[in-house]
C-alpha cells in the first residue's frame, strides 16, 4: 500500500516483477532436475556470454539516443573507408639484379627538326665501342614538316645508317663519293675526262648524266635531299639560283624504331653522308656542314620498350631551341629494366629512364660534326612493379574491428554519461 501510495504505477509494476520472478523461478525449476542432461545445461548457461534482460530492466535515455546516432554515423564513415581502401589498388615496387641481359631493347622515337631539311637528316645506332648496329630490326620513317611542325606531304621509309659525325668520316665520304664519280664537276674536269655529259651529284645511277638543272633537280626531289642550286654548274649555266621550292626552308620529322641488343651504346641523329658529294674542299664542305645545320630540335617521344600503365617518359615534349648554328646536343640516359604486373592483366616487360643532357657549340675547326647524340647504358638492376589489392579476410577483419570497436566505445561513454547524470541528482549508480 505504501508503494502504491508513492507512485501510481506502483501495485502495477510489483504485479509485473512478481510475475516476472515467478516465472524466471518456473523457469529455473525447470533446469533444475535429475540425470546429467539437467548438469550439462546448467553448465553451459554459466557459459552465456550475453544474458537477456526484460524491458522492465531496461532504461531508455536521450543522451543515450544522441550516442548512438552518433556511433550509427562513425560507423557508417569508418566502414565506407575502409571499403574505399580495400577497392583500392596499391602498387607494390621490389628490386633485384637483373640476370636476363641478353636481351633486345626497343627504342622508340618521334624527333622534329624544324631548321634542317630531310636531306640532311641521318639516324645511326651503335654500341658502346663504337660499332655500327647492322641488319638489326627497325621501321623508320621521314617526313618535311613547315616551320609550325605540321607535316608536308607523305612520310618516306628511311633505312638505319649513313651518318656523319666526325669531319674523319666527312672526308671519308668525301673520297668514296669521288671514286665513285658522284663529285661536282667543273668544266676543266669535264675536259679532262672527256666526257660530255654533265653531273647528277650523287643523284643518279652511277654513269648516269643529267645535263640541265631540272634533270639535276628531279633526281633530287626523288631522292628527297636539300637541292642548292648554287653548288650546281647546269643551274649556274641556266641562270638558276636558289634553293628548290620550299625544301631548304623545310623542317624535318623523324620517327619509328630501333631494336637494338640490351648493352649500352648510341643512337645519332647527324647529318647525312650523302651532303660528302656537294663540294670539293674538305674544309668548304666542313664549314658548310657547321653553318647549315641548326640543332634546333622538338623530342615528341623517347621510349624504350613497350609502354605500361604508370610509366613517364622524362624526354617526351621536351623542345631544345639553338641560339647559334653548329650546336652539338648529347643526352646520356641511364635505362633500367622493369616488370610490370597488372592487377588480373598481363605482365610487360618493358624499361625507365633518367636521363641529363648538354649541349656545346662546335668551331668550323672541330673534329666533332653538329647533332642530337643519345648515349644510353643499362642498369644491371631491375624493377618490379605489382598491382595488389587486399585480401577479402582482411576487409571482413577490418569491418568486424570498427562495428566491434565503436560499438564497444559507445557503450563506455553512454554509461559514464548516465553516471554522472545520476550522480548529479543524488541517486545511486
Amino acid at each position: 500500500l505504501l508503494l502504491r501510495g508513492l507512485d501510481p504505477r506502483g501495485g502495477e509494476a510489483a504485479r509485473r516483477r512478481a510475475s516476472m520472478s515467478g516465472s524466471v523461478r518456473q523457469r529455473g525449476m525447470g533446469a533444475v532436475g535429475s540425470g546429467p542432461v539437467s548438469g550439462v545445461r546448467r553448465a553451459l548457461e554459466k557459459l552465456d556470454a550475453f544474458p537477456k534482460f526484460t524491458k522492465d530492466f531496461r532504461e531508455q535515455t536521450t543522451a543515450g539516443a544522441v550516442v548512438s546516432i552518433v556511433t550509427l554515423l562513425v560507423m557508417l564513415w569508418l566502414i565506407v573507408c575502409e571499403t574505399a581502401w580495400w577497392l583500392n589498388v596499391e602498387v607494390r615496387e621490389t628490386m633485384e639484379v637483373n640476370h636476363h641481359r641478353n636481351e633486345q631493347l626497343k627504342i622508340s622515337f618521334d624527333i622534329s627538326f624544324p631548321s634542317v631539311p630531310c636531306s640532311m637528316v641521318s639516324i645511326d645506332s651503335q654500341d658502346v665501342t663504337g660499332q655500327r648496329h647492322e641488319n638489326v630490326l627497325h621501321n623508320i620513317f621521314k617526313r618535311r614538316v613547315d616551320a609550325s611542325g605540321v607535316a608536308v606531304g607523305r612520310a618516306d621509309a628511311h633505312s638505319l645508317g649513313g651518318t656523319v659525325t666526325t669531319g674523319d668520316q666527312l672526308l671519308e665520304e668525301k673520297t668514296r663519293a669521288m671514286k665513285e664519280g658522284r663529285e661536282t664537276l667543273t668544266e676543266e674536269s669535264a675536259r679532262r675526262s672527256g666526257k660530255d655529259c654533265g653531273s647528277c651529284y650523287g643523284a643518279g645511277s652511277p654513269g648516269q648524266c643529267c645535263s640541265t638543272c631540272d634533270e639535276v633537280k628531279e633526281l633530287y626531289r626523288q631522292k628527297g635531299w636539300s637541292f642548292d642550286a648554287g653548288t650546281v654548274q647546269q643551274c649556274k649555266e641556266e641562270g638558276v639560283t636558289g634553293d628548290a621550292e620550299g625544301d631548304s626552308k623545310d623542317g624535318c620529322n623523324v620517327y619509328g624504331f630501333v631494336m637494338v641488343p640490351a648493352v649500352a651504346g648510341q643512337l645519332h641523329f647527324a647529318p647525312a653522308s650523302e651532303i660528302g658529294a656537294l663540294h670539293d674542299r674538305i674544309f668548304d664542305l666542313r664549314g658548310w656542314t657547321h653553318s647549315r645545320w641548326n640543332s634546333t630540335h622538338q623530342i615528341n617521344k623517347l621510349s624504350f620498350g613497350p609502354f605500361f600503365a604508370g610509366r613517364t617518359n622524362p624526354l617526351d615534349g621536351v623542345a631544345r631551341s639553338s641560339a647559334e648554328q653548329g650546336m652539338i646536343w648529347n643526352y646520356y640516359v641511364k635505362v633500367v629494366p622493369t616488370d610490370f604486373s597488372p592487377l588480373g592483366g598481363t605482365p610487360v616487360q618493358s624499361h625507365q629512364y633518367s636521363v641529363t643532357d648538354h649541349s656545346r657549340v662546335l668551331g668550323p675547326s672541330s673534329r666533332s660534326l653538329p647533332g642530337v647524340h643519345f648515349s644510353y647504358d643499362v642498369s644491371p638492376i631491375k624493377v618490379r612493379i605489382a598491382e595488389e589489392r587486399h585480401s577479402f579476410g582482411h576487409f571482413l577483419v577490418g569491418l568486424s574491428a570498427i562495428i566491434g570497436g565503436v560499438y564497444t566505445i559507445a557503450q563506455l561513454l553512454d554509461g559514464a554519461i548516465y553516471s554522472a547524470f545520476r550522480r548529479r541528482i543524488g541517486l545511486p549508480n
